[in-house]
């Protein structure tokens, strides 16, 4: 589980809290307040975790007894995995999921504000929001940015900017737009700030399309909400909800969302990180030197764990749960198992009876004649000296 962080609001200090997704029951929000629901890199069409299982997860999220009190839902990009074939099976799942969203929105009027993520996964598909809202003809309050925006969210109502990942390489220029659209404008703050991306504090080392968090910063009064990285983080301003699903090896960290309380005048009320307890399970089992029977033992004490859970053994090809590996896995059909395979290390060769090398003279344009000229005892000196100017004119 996560620590405890202490954030600051608008006039008072309070924690942001964690709770897990079946304790959570969201209360209405004050008068004049908004409840807001922040998701993540969801993507949708993954290729390891199903479709039906990332909408199980977000329809758990997002009941009707929870939208009842939710005003708004931000996806801050990475809502879909890849480029999917409309025939497909997780994009017939994923149309029908959008058309329940959208009737869900109308009756429970709850605003959805859905940033472009990641080129390369969302592929501009979170526009099938659009369509199904009008298809349905639901009519509801869903916005749709895929450039940088500065939107209210209702007429004199908190005002938001949206920025888009790989807007442009250089997070300067982006900067740079962002500036000159606060100034057509006449504005020198927004509310909240939605982004797909990376601040500095994300990355080890800055690079040029790293966002400057102070930047932001000032520019923003209350929160910015940026996806992309799939580890839930708080860092001033700057709340990361993460992926709502684990997708891969490394992630064991927790899995949610983000949901807080704003006033228009006190600023952030109260904040959560909600975590999905069933997240999909992504485990590395450390069996290096462990013989078979060991490897068994160690995938036993996880057998609790639920169907279609991956384990990956490390391990190395010497080991003899390496050889067995296919009885391994017909053991334990229900899970996904893969090896993460450790090279042995490199022995050092013995150098006590190692014969002397010969030292190999160097050639220069001084000695090169008499090096080379033995070896041409089958040609003329002639010959052998057009060579050698041949050789010499090449170096």
């Amino acid at each position: 589980m996560l620590e405890l962080m202490t954030m600051k609001s608008t006039n008072s200090e309070h924690k942001l809290k964690f709770v897990n997704l079946n304790k959570w029951v969201p209360v209405a929000a004050p008068s004049g307040c908004l409840n807001i629901l922040c998701i993540s890199d969801v993507h949708m069409g993954h290729g390891r975790v199903p479709a039906s299982k990332i909408i199980a997860t977000c329809d758990e999220i997002m009941t009707d007894e929870a939208m009842e009190v939710v005003d708004v839902v931000i996806v801050s990009g990475d809502l879909f995995d890849k480029r999917l074939a409309h025939d497909s099976d997780d994009a017939l799942l994923i149309s029908d999921w959008m058309d329940r969203k959208c009737r869900q929105a109308k009756r429970k009027n709850v605003i959805w504000l859905i940033l472009e993520g990641t080129p390369s996964h969302d592929n501009r598909q979170s526009r099938w929001f659009l369509h199904a809202n009008r298809s349905t003809g639901s009519n509801a309050d869903i916005r749709y940015y895929e450039n940088i925006v500065i939107d209210e969210l209702y007429p004199g109502g908190p005002t938001f900017l949206f920025i888009q990942d790989e807007v442009n390489h250089d997070a300067n220029k982006t900067w740079k737009q962002v500036c000159d659209l606060m100034k057509e404008k006449g504005l020198d703050k927004v509310d909240f700030a939605v982004m797909h991306g990376m601040f500095t504090f994300q990355e080890p080392v800055r690079s040029i399309a790293t966002h400057l968090e102070e930047r932001y910063e000032g520019i923003v009064r209350h929160r910015i909400v940026i996806g992309h990285h799939h580890h839930p983080e708080a860092n001033g301003k700057i709340r990361v909800p993460g992926s709502v699903e684990r997708l891969r090896h490394n992630e064991e960290h927790d899995k949610g969302f983000y949901f807080f309380t704003w006033s228009p005048t006190d600023g952030v009320l109260e904040e959560t990180f909600v975590v999905n307890t069933a997240a999909t399970t992504w485990m590395t089992l450390d069996v290096v030197g462990k013989t078979y029977a060991q490897t068994v033992g160690a995938l036993n004490k996880v057998a609790k764990h639920p169907d279609g859970s991956h384990f990956r053994l490390k391990l190395s090809r010497e080991d003899e749960s390496y050889a067995a590996l296919s009885r391994v896995k017909n053991l334990f059909p229900h899970f996904n198992i893969s090896t993460k395979v450790i090279e042995a290390a490199a022995t050092a060769e013995n150098t006590d009876n190692l014969i002397d090398t010969p030292v190999l003279p160097s050639i220069n344009q001084e000695n090169l004649s008499e090096h080379l000229l033995p070896r041409f005892s089958d040609v003329t000196n002639e010959d052998v000296m057009r060579i050698i100017e041949m050789e010499l004119r090449a170096a």
